[in-house]
């Protein structure tokens, strides 16, 4: 049997910034939901990009970066033209056998 234990403080916080397009909206204005985790990636990947690295190095290198759970709740729509930040955060993982 694995346990997996998440550490409690991240190693390395990062925030990115990015303003909503009218692309994005449907007839209400709204962001349409589905952009949310295109979002999440783009601040993954802009992440990596900060420790001057890129997603494909990382890849050709052999490490995979997987998403392994994604949830959302949505709370309050985001209209066009708003500029939002996303919080992407790496934690280390302990992993334990028994």
């Amino acid at each position: 049997m694995s346990i997996i234990f998440p550490d409690k403080k991240p190693l390395i916080e990062y925030t990115h910034t990015l303003r909503s397009r009218y692309g994005e909206t449907d007839k209400m204005g709204y962001v349409y939901y589905g952009r949310y985790l295109e979002y999440f990636e783009v601040a993954r990947t802009e992440m990596i990009r900060s420790f001057g690295l890129s997603y494909r190095e990382l890849e050709d290198e052999g490490v995979m970066l997987p998403v392994i759970h994604s949830e959302l709740d949505y709370k309050l729509p985001v209209y066009y033209d708003v500029e939002m930040s996303f919080l992407s955060f790496l934690r280390l993982f302990t992993i334990c056998c028994f």
